[in-house]
């Protein structure tokens, strides 16, 4: 995803982690590590659908002026992961692989 963002030309500074994902210290490392970016854990995360759409329809019902505005007063960030540098080039070298067998065996699916 973060490939098609970059090609559409947005950039991604910071990854938001919620739900059970969330909850590995492991997963949240992996993914740092991976795409070379913090990844921070929203507090509350169970209930982060309920949140945006109390969110929203504040901001609808004029409680708040802005999404950013109303997001600021619900969304903490319980923490934050930031990338391993000594593991950036594994994860390289093994996503270069992917990406060569993926290309190799597309063919064989259509």
């Amino acid at each position: 995803m973060l490939e098609c963002e970059e090609k559409l030309g947005a950039t991604m500074t910071e990854i938001r982690s919620l739900g059970g994902g969330s909850k590995s210290k492991a997963w949240c490392q992996i993914k740092a590590d991976i795409l070379d970016m913090p990844v921070k854990v929203i507090n509350n995360s169970e209930s982060t659908p309920c949140m945006g759409c109390a969110i929203l329809a504040g901001v609808a019902n004029g409680m708040w002026n802005s999404i950013d505005e109303a997001t600021e007063k619900f969304v903490t960030i319980k923490e934050t992961y930031y990338p391993n540098p000594d593991n950036k080039e594994i994860y390289e070298n093994v996503y270069n692989k992917y990406v060569e067998v993926t290309k190799a065996l597309n063919p064989t699916f259509k």
